[in-house]
């Protein structure tokens, strides 16, 4: 799936305001200082797919603040090709007759424990699926 932005939170080094990336191309080069979070950035991708693999677990060191009120939530930016092989093309019409991309957010569930859509952060999604 390739990425079209992502927003991190409460991972490693990014606070609960986190990171917000947007715009990604086909080749991404991130600049900044030592110690700004470039190398997180590349490992929070790098464990992408598998945050959606039932009862994977982030390390310790890889919460900011490790607690429970601290755990790791990300929002990822969809295009209507980046779901294609996860919503129907009705669902998939439905939502990107009104907007270009779609910004989901994704928190931990508790059992079994993976990362899954957040329809508390996402009410707009959540009231275009009840109301199909």
């Amino acid at each position: 799936m390739p990425l079209q932005g992502i927003k991190i939170n409460n991972y490693r080094s990014f606070n609960a305001e986190g990171i917000t990336l947007e715009n990604f191309g086909k080749v991404n080069l991130f600049i900044g200082k030592n110690n700004s979070g470039k190398s997180n950035v590349l490992r929070f991708i790098n464990k992408l797919p598998k945050l959606f693999e039932i009862n994977y677990k982030l390390d310790q060191m890889d919460c900011h603040n490790f607690d429970a009120q601290n755990i790791p939530w990300f929002s990822i930016y969809h295009t209507k090709e980046s779901l294609v092989n996860i919503l129907s093309i009705e669902a998939l019409n439905i939502i990107f007759d009104k907007v270009d991309t779609l910004r989901i957010q994704y928190e931990l569930s508790e059992s079994p424990s993976y990362y899954t859509l957040s329809f508390e952060h996402n009410e707009w999604l959540e009231k275009t699926f009840n109301n199909t």
